[in-house]
């Protein structure tokens, strides 16, 4: 038993110090939990495009908005 032990114990020093003072490098994904966005307008949202899991990338439109809302901000 006390050989097993000390095995055991043995293989775990030599596992951490094996790795000690190495860099390691990896690929892979990250994947964003929480984003957050804006419109440079504001209004109430008319239409969703896009549901939760979407991919999104930069310049997607997310939303429409109500355009009379819009309409009667620009004549006034």
């Amino acid at each position: 038993m006390k050989r097993v032990v000390a095995l055991g114990l043995l293989t775990c020093i030599a596992a951490c110090n094996n790795g000690f003072g190495r860099h390691l490098s990896v690929s892979g994904q990250i994947e964003g939990v929480t984003v957050r966005a804006g419109s440079r307008t504001g209004g109430r949202v008319s239409e969703v495009l896009v549901q939760e899991g979407d991919a999104v990338k930069k310049g997607d439109i997310l939303v429409r908005l109500e355009a009379h809302e819009a309409q009667a901000r620009v004549a006034a």
